[in-house]
């Protein structure tokens, strides 16, 4: 059986400090997704800029961090999210800011873009206009009669506008849905192009602590 740490000893291995990141065939990113459930390892990341689609683990036995990056083909790069289902949120972030599609992805729903930007796919190489406003639509909330509790977006406490609709049974929630993105302010496509020192002032506006970052 082929390994997690099989897939990365044979990858090729591009300098990108601390660690050195991993670029894998579309073929062994898929394996390497399924090795990680089996060793098991830990992801913190998920990502993509215009060419790849990036992600972190991190292998709780050694403490190492692993970057590994896959090419994205004609648009498409195999998803995460049939083996690990946490993912979905990333890759419709990817889609709304870069128009990746995740192949066989569980969720393709938009998650950041509400259909309000002027813009489709801002980070891609070239954003299109958007042409109308679709709604941005929650799971289906049909549940054998449950109760639905909404919840947000607007709380009157300084925690971010989320929009969260609670599938209840009695006191056991059965399904959460949430929609982020309510304060998004495009600040990747602001920093895009400018020096670190630059950059560093846009990333200290949302989180001091990710001026370090």
């Amino acid at each position: 059986m082929t390994t997690a740490n099989d897939i990365i000893r044979t990858a090729e291995a591009e300098i990108c400090r601390p660690w050195p990141r991993y670029v894998v065939s579309h073929a062994d990113w898929a394996a390497l997704t399924q090795a990680s459930v089996t060793e098991p390892w830990t992801l913190l990341a998920h990502w993509a800029d215009t060419v790849q689609a990036h992600a972190l683990f991190l292998d709780p036995k050694t403490l190492t961090i692993i970057p590994v990056s896959t090419p994205v083909e004609a648009g498409h790069y195999p998803a995460l999210s049939p083996i690990l289902p946490g993912v979905a949120g990333y890759e419709r972030m990817i889609h709304d800011l870069w128009g990746h599609v995740a192949q066989d992805g569980i969720d393709a729903r938009p998650w950041l873009d509400h259909g309000t930007w002027p813009q489709m796919r801002p980070m891609a190489t070239r954003p299109e206009p958007r042409t109308a406003i679709e709604p941005l639509l929650l799971a289906d909330p049909d549940r054998d009669g449950a109760m639905m509790l909404p919840l947000g977006p607007i709380w009157g406490r300084l925690d971010e506008a989320a929009h969260l609709r609670l599938t209840l049974n009695g006191s056991t929630v059965q399904h959460a849905e949430a929609v982020l993105g309510f304060t998004h302010k495009g600040t990747l496509t602001l920093m895009r192009g400018k020096s670190p020192r630059a950059a560093a002032r846009f990333a200290a506006r949302l989180s001091a602590d990710a001026t370090v970052a």
